[in-house]
């Protein structure tokens, strides 16, 4: 029941990137740069990486414990989640979605706003390496609160989705540890251009 509720959140939080969900394993460690394969972040202290394996192939044995499929790594996505210790965690915690696409955005701007309920557009902002278009959104009477972030480099295209509130559980754009997440991204794709 905990995974499919788990996965429930995720495939909701997911839907408006039109994401192709695939499998789970552990990521970064806090204070260091991971890199997925074409994009990588800072994880400040606090918060923990998930990969798109451990998120979609981590099953729980009946000690509790989690184990995860052998599969390879999206090299495209990093999940990024502050407070979590493991998978079941980010149900509850706020934490980010960080998407490369070598062929520009995955969707239009208005059809990321088209997506989500309650859009305030934001006036555009320029952190570390890129300015991002970006706009807030509320679901479930104010439960959930998003950032929406998108920005193109050559033909390349990042989104980034920001859980900004999760129940009682919130963190900020002002948050020097949200902007220090955001500032270092860079795409280390060996061809940007491809």
């Amino acid at each position: 029941m905990r995974k499919k509720l788990l996965l429930a959140v995720i495939c909701v939080l997911l839907i408006p990137f039109g994401i192709a969900m695939t499998g789970c394993d552990s990521g970064g460690t806090s204070g260091e740069t991971y890199d997925a394969g074409n994009i990588s972040c800072t994880v400040p202290d606090g918060w923990k990486v998930f990969t798109s394996e451990e998120l979609f192939t981590t099953e729980v044995d009946s000690s509790g414990e989690e184990t995860a499929a052998e599969e390879e790594a999206d090299p495209n996505s990093i999940y990024i989640y502050k407070g979590a210790e493991k998978t079941a965690d980010i149900a509850t915690c706020n934490g980010m979605t960080i998407l490369y696409s070598p062929d520009g955005l995955l969707g239009s701007f208005d059809e990321m706003k088209s997506a989500y309920e309650n859009v305030k557009e934001q006036k555009p902002l320029k952190l570390g390496d890129y300015e991002w278009k970006w706009f807030t959104s509320k679901l479930d009477d104010g439960e959930f609160e998003y950032a929406i972030m998108a920005t193109e480099s050559g033909d390349a295209g990042i989104e980034i989705q920001v859980v900004l509130k999760n129940g009682e559980n919130t963190i900020s754009m002002d948050d020097e540890d949200v902007k220090s997440i955001i500032e270092s991204i860079k795409i280390t794709a060996a061809d940007e251009t491809k």
